[in-house]
């Protein structure tokens, strides 16, 4: 579980640079590089990181206590939402549809801040 608190330092990271892409591109073309790094590490750094807390770290966790076991519950409900979310980035990202990548490439970051934050602060990892 070492590669928890590196993964959330290079989510966050990435997640302050596709932010400001975010809000200073108007084409494509400008979000396009920025956005594909996103895609490819969300693809190889977070659903796996995802994956590994919901089978090793979590389990683990919720066995504390029943608030903790609850909290556990919500951070997986977030990562259900946060992938669903990005499956539709990933279908703006083929249309190129700047105004909805950007709208949920947006959501998406603060998920991703808030969900890290949270796992820090009330896990302390």
């Amino acid at each position: 579980m070492e590669l928890i608190p590196k993964d959330h330092n290079t989510i966050l990271e990435l997640i302050g640079r596709v932010e400001n892409q975010l809000v200073q591109s108007q084409t494509f073309t400008e979000l396009e590089p920025d956005l594909q790094k996103f895609i490819t590490v969300w693809q190889e750094v977070i659903a796996p990181h995802f994956e590994a807390e919901e089978t090793g770290l979590y389990p683990d966790a919720a066995s504390e206590d029943g608030d903790t076991g609850r909290l556990v519950l919500a951070l997986i409900e977030e990562h259900q939402i946060m992938t669903h979310t990005f499956r539709h980035l990933i279908k703006a990202f083929e249309q190129k549809d700047v105004p909805i990548i950007i709208s949920y490439g947006i959501v998406i970051c603060d998920m991703l801040r808030e969900h890290i934050k949270k796992e820090q602060e009330k896990l302390g990892r």
